[in-house]
C-alpha cells in the first residue's frame, strides 16, 4: 500500500491521493465534518486512530475537518439525526468489511411471526443471515444520503486479514499527510498538543514543590 499510495504514483492510481483530494476539495465547499460510521466491529477499533491521525496531521492554523464516527448501525440510532438533521455540512466516510459469516442467522420465535413492522412482520426476518441485515442496514443509510444530496465515500475491506487490516492504516497514513500537504500545514507538527503536555507537567512539578 505504501507503493501503490507513494507521492510519484498519478492520482488516478493513488488511492490516498484521490481520497485525500475528495476530502480536501468537499472541504473547500463547505463539509467541514466527517461522519465515518463503521460497519465492522472488527474494524471500529481502528476508529481511534484514524480520528487521531487526521486531527493530528491535518488540523492546524483553523484549518482541516472535524471526524467523528461510531459504530454501525447502532450509530443509526442517533447519529444519523445529526447526519440528516443538522447542519449541512457533514460527509460521509463509511467504513465496512464484505461479509466472511453467512451462517449466522436470525432466529424469530413463530409466535412472533405476525407481530406487525413498518408495514410488514417479524416473520420476515427469519432465517436471514446476520451479515445480510447489516448490509441492509448499511445501504438503507447510503441510499438516504444519496436521496438528500449527501457526499458519500465508502471503503471496502474485501477481506479481514492482518495484511488488510496493515493496508487499510497504510491508506489513512498517507491520506492524513496528503491532506496536511493540500491545506499547506506542516502534517509533522503538534502545537496544540504539546502545548497542553507542557501545561499538565508544570502543575505536576508545582504539585511536587
Amino acid at each position: 500500500m505504501y507503493d501503490k499510495c507513494a507521492p510519484d504514483v498519478p492520482i488516478e492510481n493513488n488511492p490516498a491521493l484521490s481520497l485525500a483530494a475528495t476530502l480536501y476539495a468537499l472541504d473547500l465547499k463547505g463539509f467541514t465534518e466527517i461522519f465515518c460510521p463503521v460497519y465492522s466491529t472488527k474494524l471500529y477499533g481502528f476508529l481511534p486512530g484514524i480520528i487521531q491521525l487526521l486531527h493530528e496531521t491535518v488540523c492546524k492554523e483553523g484549518k482541516g475537518q472535524t471526524i467523528f464516527g461510531d459504530l454501525a448501525p447502532e450509530s443509526q440510532h442517533h447519529t444519523n439525526q445529526r447526519f440528516f438533521g443538522g447542519r449541512k455540512n457533514v460527509l460521509g466516510l463509511f467504513i465496512h468489511a464484505r461479509a466472511e459469516d453467512e451462517e449466522s442467522k436470525v432466529n424469530i420465535p413463530p409466535d412472533l411471526f405476525e407481530l406487525k413492522i413498518r408495514g410488514g412482520n417479524l416473520s420476515y426476518f427469519d432465517g436471514l443471515p446476520y451479515s445480510k441485515l447489516l448490509e441492509f442496514e448499511f445501504q438503507g443509510t447510503v441510499r438516504d444520503a444519496i436521496d438528500n444530496g449527501i457526499p458519500i465515500i465508502s471503503i471496502e475491506l474485501e477481506k479481514l486479514s492482518p495484511k488488510s487490516v496493515g493496508m487499510f492504516l497504510a491508506l489513512f497514513q498517507y491520506v492524513s499527510v496528503y491532506l496536511a500537504h493540500l491545506n499547506n500545514v506542516n502534517p509533522l507538527g503538534q502545537p496544540q498538543v504539546e502545548r497542553g503536555k507542557d501545561i499538565s507537567f508544570e502543575l505536576v512539578r508545582k504539585y511536587k514543590e
